[in-house]
C-alpha cells in the first residue's frame, strides 16, 4: 500500500470540505433562521435526488472498466461468478470460478447488493447521528471550528476503530510528537480570545445589568412582603397618636412601638435573607444554563467525533469485504437518506419530551407537514444544491484516498489542512463578505482580533512543520 497520496489532492478536498460547510452554515443560520428540521428535510432531498441523477448517468455512460472497478490493497481485484454476483462465501482462483467483470456500481445495483450485505445499513444510522449534530452544531457562531475540533478528535480514534473491524495492519505507527505538534497548533488556530473592544461592551453591559439586577431584587423584595411592612407602620402611627390623646396608654403604646421596632428589624433580617436567596437561585440558574448550554455542544462534538472515525474505516471495511467501489457505497450513503431522516423526525415530532430535547425555537411547534411547506417556500435550492455537490465530491475523493493510501497518515493530515483552512475561510468570509453566514459585529471583531490572528499564524506554523516532517518521513 502506498503511503502518501500527492499533497494537492489532499488540499483541494479540504478546499471542497470548506466550502460545503460555508455554504451549509449560509442555509441554516441566513435562510433557514438556525431551523434544525427545515435544514434537515432539505439537505436529504437535495442530497438524495442529486446522487441518484449524478451517478445513474455515470453508471450508464461510462465504460464498465470504471464503474465496475474494485481496489483491494491497493490492487485491482478480479471478480468472480460465484463470488460478486451470486454472493457464495468461498475463495476463488481463475482455475477453481468463473471469472467476470465485475458488477457495475451505482443507484440500480445496489440494492441487490444491500439484500446480501445487510451490514450497509450501519451507514444509515452514522447518516442520522451526523446530520443531527451537524446542524446542532451549525446554530452555534463558531460552529465550523467545533466542527473541525471534532475531526482533530477522531483522529485519535482511527487506529482503536480500524482493529475493532480486524484490520490494524492498513494503518502505520505515527511518532507522537508530530500528533504532539500538530495538535498544539491545532489549538493555537481553534481557541480564540474575545476581541478588546467586545470584552470592554461585556464589562460594561455586566455593570448594567448587576445594578438592574439589583433594582429587580429590590422590587421583587417589596412585592414579596406587602403585609408585613404595611401592617407594622399601621400599628406604630396608630400607637404614637393614642399615646398624644391618652398618656394612661403611653405604656402599651410604647410596648407596641418596641415591638413594632423588633418586627421593623426582622423584616430586614428576612429582607437580607431573601436577597441571599434570590442571587444564590439567579447563581444557580446561569450556572444550570451554562451546563446545559456545554453538554448541546460537547455531546454532538463527540458523537461527530466517533462517527467520523468510524465512516473513515467503514468506507475500507465495506470496500474490502463486500467487494463493492465508489459508486455503489456512494449511491447507498446518499440515496436511501430520506428512508432514514423522514421516519426520524416523524418519530421525533410524534414524542414531545424528544422534539423538545432535539429541536428548539420554532422547530419544536411546526409539524412535519409544516416544515415540509417551509422548506419548499423557504429553501435555497442553488446554495444547497452546490453545498451537497462540494461535500460529496470530497467523500469522493475520501473514499479513495481511504482505500489506496495509509488510513491513519492520511485522515491525520486532512484534520491538520482542515485546520488551517477554516479559520482562514472564516477571516476571509468575515472581512469581505459578512452576510453570506450571517456573522454579528460581535463574531466578526473577534474572528479579525490581532491577537487571535497571530495565534492563529502560529498554530499554522506548527501544523505546517508537522506536515513536512509527516510527509518526508512517510516517503
Amino acid at each position: 500500500m502506498k503511503h502518501q497520496p500527492n499533497f494537492f489532492l489532499l488540499l483541494f478536498s479540504q478546499l471542497l470540505s470548506v466550502l460545503g460547510d460555508s455554504l451549509g452554515q449560509r442555509a441554516n443560520r441566513v435562510k433557514f433562521k438556525k431551523s434544525r428540521k427545515k435544514m434537515l428535510i432539505a439537505t436529504t432531498i437535495v442530497s438524495s435526488i442529486q446522487v441518484f441523477v449524478v451517478l445513474i448517468i455515470l453508471e450508464y455512460t461510462l465504460p464498465p472498466s470504471l464503474v465496475s472497478r474494485i481496489y483491494i490493497n491497493n490492487k485491482r481485484i478480479q471478480c468472480y461468478q460465484e463470488i460478486d454476483y451470486e454472493f457464495k462465501d468461498m475463495k476463488c482462483t481463475t482455475e477453481t470460478c468463473t471469472p467476470m467483470e465485475c458488477p457495475r456500481g451505482g443507484p440500480i445495483t445496489m440494492f441487490k447488493l444491500l439484500f446480501h450485505e445487510p451490514i450497509f445499513l450501519v451507514n444509515g444510522v452514522l447518516n442520522l447521528l451526523y446530520y443531527s449534530t451537524t446542524f446542532m452544531l451549525y446554530k452555534e457562531p463558531l460552529g465550523l471550528i467545533i466542527l473541525v475540533l471534532a475531526s482533530l478528535t477522531s483522529s485519535f480514534l482511527i487506529v482503536p476503530i480500524n482493529k475493532m473491524f480486524g484490520s490494524p495492519s492498513s494503518t502505520a505507527p505515527i511518532p507522537p510528537y508530530l500528533y504532539i505538534l500538530g495538535i498544539i497548533g491545532s489549538l493555537f488556530c481553534i481557541i480564540e480570545r474575545p476581541a478588546k473592544e467586545y470584552m470592554k461592551e461585556k464589562k460594561q453591559s455586566k455593570s448594567v445589568g448587576a445594578s438592574k439586577l439589583d433594582k429587580s431584587e429590590l422590587t421583587i423584595n417589596l412585592i414579596k412582603q406587602p403585609l408585613m411592612s404595611s401592617s407594622s407602620d399601621n400599628i406604630d402611627f396608630q400607637s404614637m397618636s393614642y399615646e398624644n390623646e391618652d398618656g394612661s396608654k403611653s405604656e402599651s403604646a410604647n410596648t407596641n412601638n418596641v415591638n413594632n421596632i423588633g418586627n421593623h428589624s426582622d423584616s430586614k433580617g428576612k429582607h437580607q435573607g431573601t436577597n441571599k436567596k434570590t442571587a444564590k437561585f439567579w447563581k444557580n440558574f446561569k450556572n444550570q444554563e451554562l451546563i446545559r448550554h456545554s453538554l448541546a455542544i460537547f455531546i454532538p462534538y463527540i458523537i461527530q467525533a466517533i462517527i467520523e472515525a468510524s465512516w473513515f474505516v467503514l468506507q475500507v471495511y465495506y470496500n474490502n469485504y463486500t467487494r463493492s467501489n465508489v459508486f455503489t457505497y456512494t449511491s447507498l450513503d446518499q440515496i436511501l437518506l430520506p428512508f432514514y431522516i423522514f421516519p426520524f423526525i416523524i418519530i421525533v415530532d410524534a414524542i414531545k419530551p424528544l422534539k423538545k430535547c432535539i429541536f428548539d425555537g420554532t422547530d419544536t411547534e411546526e409539524s412535519t407537514i409544516d416544515a415540509l411547506k417551509g422548506v419548499w417556500k423557504e429553501a435555497p435550492w442553488i446554495t444547497l444544491f452546490f453545498y451537497r455537490f462540494f461535500s460529496n465530491t470530497k467523500q469522493v475523493i475520501y473514499y479513495y484516498l481511504a482505500i489506496l493510501y495509509d488510513l491513519n497518515s492520511v485522515y491525520l493530515q486532512l484534520t491538520f489542512i482542515r485546520v488551517i483552512l477554516s479559520w482562514i475561510a472564516a477571516l476571509v468570509l468575515s472581512v469581505f463578505i459578512p452576510k453570506l453566514i450571517g456573522t454579528t459585529a460581535e463574531e466578526r471583531n473577534q474572528i479579525k482580533s490581532k491577537t487571535n490572528i497571530i495565534n492563529k499564524s502560529l498554530g499554522t506554523i506548527f501544523i505546517v512543520i508537522s506536515l513536512i516532517i509527516l510527509n518526508i518521513t512517510k516517503k
